[in-house]
């Protein structure tokens, strides 16, 4: 038999030792610490939103944290729980640099203004359905039109900061929608985990 070239040795032992290190990965993988996603456990099935302030994209968002387990229902006085979205807004702030006036970083905040409530009922979705999308909740246990306050409202701002290039506007344009969207990301998982916070649901 021929002798086999040290650099074709080499190369069989090292295929032989990735294809190991492979294996290991994928053994380990139960214990990495990178769990898949689980469907939250909820108090409630049937979420409601209140308020023109919500953004399509939030509530799409919201609506992906919290499926399985829950649905965002349309007429809200079908659901269990409103959430009642008083502001979402966005805002940027351009930092510029000092030798040539250029926009240099881009920071990028979002706030959210939310409060949960019972929902309103069909009678008073009906009779009153401009005002109940437009004035927001104040005092915990009051009862205003729309069903009692549960969670007084809370605001949630996050913020991060983006390097911007003028030389090239387009991509840096499309990376602030990203990044706007991952924050609004964020936000909807940051309401979720509240959400399965809440032990049952009030009796009306």
């Amino acid at each position: 038999m021929a002798p086999v070239p040290p650099q074709a040795s080499r190369r069989r032992l090292l295929g032989a030792m990735g294809t190991a290190l492979a294996a290991a990965s994928v053994a380990a993988l139960p214990g990495c610490g990178f769990a898949p996603r689980t469907a939250p456990r909820l108090a409630f099935s049937r979420l409601g939103i209140l308020g023109r302030a919500a953004s399509p994209q939030f509530v799409m968002l919201l609506a992906g944290e919290l499926s399985p387990a829950a649905d965002i229902v349309t007429p809200p006085w079908r659901a269990q729980l409103c959430l009642w979205i008083i502001d979402d807004s966005s805002t940027a702030a351009a930092s510029y640099s000092d030798a040539n006036a250029l926009v240099r970083n881009i920071q990028q905040t979002l706030s959210l203004r939310y409060a949960l409530t019972l929902p309103p009922t069909e009678a008073q979705w009906r009779a009153d359905q401009d005002r109940l999308q437009t004035q927001g909740p104040a005092a915990e246990g009051e009862t205003p039109a729309h069903g009692r306050v549960l969670w007084t409202p809370v605001t949630l701002q996050t913020q991060r900061d983006l390097g911007y290039s003028e030389t090239r506007a387009l991509a840096s344009e499309l990376a602030q929608a990203d990044l706007l969207g991952a924050l609004r990301a964020d936000v909807a998982r940051s309401v979720a985990l509240r959400l399965g916070t809440l032990a049952e649901v009030p009796a009306v």
